[in-house]
C-alpha cells in the first residue's frame, strides 16, 4: 500500500453513488456504515480545521517596510522543510543553541540563492519547535546572502513588543500564542478562517502573519475502507455530521492522548484509549469505527 502522500492535506475519499447526503435513520445504509465492522486496511481524513494539534508555527513580522518580501521568503522556506527537519534542529537547539543555525544550514536544499532583502533580525523563541523554525529561517536566509542576526525572545508578548520597537523584523511563534497576544477571537474553527482571524487582529497591532509551518507528525482519523468508499465526506466534521456523535466508536493509542482530548473537545464524540493493541488492529477487528493515529503510524501500516 502506498504511504500517506502528505501530512496536513485532506485525503479525498471515494464516494459511492446515492450514499452521500442521506439522513441517518436507524437501520439505514448510512447508519450501518457508521458502525464498527471488520475490515482490512485503512483510509484517512485529516483534521483540516487545524484543531489537532494546535501547534502550527506562523512567521510574524512587523507590518512595515519589506514585510511582504519577508513573508514570501518564509513561505518558500516552510515548503522546503519538514517536521523531521524541525525535530532535528530542535534537538541541536536543546544541546547547543550556537550550533543550531549551522545544523540547519547543512540540511536545507533547493532554496533561492539570492534575495532582495539585505539584512534581517530574527527573534528566537524559547518554545522548542518555534526556536527550531527560527534557526531554519536564519539558515535559509543566510544561504540567500541576507545578513542575519538572531535575538532571544521569551514569549509572544515580548516578541510583539520587540517587533513594534524595531529590534527584530521576524519571529516564528505558535499560532495559539499569537492569537492570544493579538486578542484574536478564541475557538479552533477552520484553519484558513482561523489564520484570517488572527491575521486581521494582528494588523490592528501592526504585525503581519504568514503561512504556517508544520512542526509535528499530525494525527489523522483512520477509517475502515467500507466507510471511506461509501460515505461522501471529506472532513472529520462532515463524517460526524453524517454519522452523528453517538454513531461513531472512536479509538486512540496512548501516543495521541492529547490529540484525543482535543478531538472530543472540538467535535463531541468521546475517544476510547486502546491498550494492549494497536489502534489499526482494533480498526481491522471491528472494535471501533475510526481511530486517531499519527500520520507516520498510518503510513508505516500501509506499506
Amino acid at each position: 500500500m502506498r504511504a500517506l502522500a502528505a501530512v496536513g492535506v485532506v485525503v479525498m475519499l471515494v464516494a459511492c453513488s446515492g450514499c452521500g447526503g442521506q439522513s441517518r435513520e436507524p437501520g439505514s445504509r448510512t447508519d450501518a456504515f457508521c458502525k464498527p465492522a471488520k475490515a482490512r486496511g485503512a483510509a484517512a481524513l485529516t483534521d483540516d480545521r487545524g484543531a489537532i494539534p494546535a501547534n502550527n508555527i506562523v512567521p510574524v513580522s512587523s507590518a512595515t517596510g519589506q514585510f511582504r518580501t519577508v513573508l514570501a521568503l518564509t513561505a518558500t522556506i516552510s515548503r522546503a522543510i519538514s517536521p523531521a527537519d524541525v525535530e532535528k534542529v530542535a534537538r541541536a537547539v536543546s544541546a547547543d543553541r550556537a550550533k543550531a543555525v549551522e545544523t540547519a544550514l547543512a540540511d536545507l536544499r533547493g532554496l533561492p540563492a539570492k534575495s532582495r532583502l539585505t539584512a534581517l533580525a530574527i527573534g528566537v523563541p524559547a518554545e522548542r519547535s518555534a526556536g527550531a523554525v527560527a534557526a531554519l529561517y536564519a539558515a535559509a536566509l543566510l544561504r540567500a546572502d541576507v545578513a542575519v542576526t538572531t535575538l532571544p525572545v521569551a514569549d509572544a508578548g515580548t516578541a510583539l513588543r520587540q517587533l513594534g520597537a524595531g529590534r527584530i523584523g521576524l519571529v516564528p511563534l505558535p499560532l495559539g500564542a499569537v492569537a492570544t497576544a493579538v486578542g484574536a477571537p478564541k475557538g479552533p474553527g477552520e484553519l484558513q478562517a482561523r489564520l484570517q482571524a488572527v491575521s486581521t487582529a494582528g494588523m490592528k497591532r501592526n504585525v503581519a502573519i504568514g503561512a504556517p509551518t508544520q512542526v509535528a507528525d499530525q494525527p489523522v482519523l483512520a477509517l475502515s475502507p467500507s466507510v471511506a468508499s461509501s460515505l461522501s465526506v471529506h472532513t472529520i466534521a462532515g463524517l460526524i455530521e453524517l454519522c452523528g456523535k453517538k454513531g461513531l466508536v472512536i479509538g486512540a493509542t496512548e501516543k495521541v492522548h492529547d490529540a484525543a482530548t482535543a478531538f472530543t473537545k472540538t467535535y463531541g464524540p468521546p475517544v476510547t484509549t486502546l491498550k494492549g493493541t494497536t489502534a489499526l488492529a482494533a480498526l481491522e477487528a471491528g472494535r471501533v469505527t475510526a481511530v486517531l493515529v499519527t500520520a507516520k503510524e498510518l503510513a508505516m501500516a500501509r506499506r
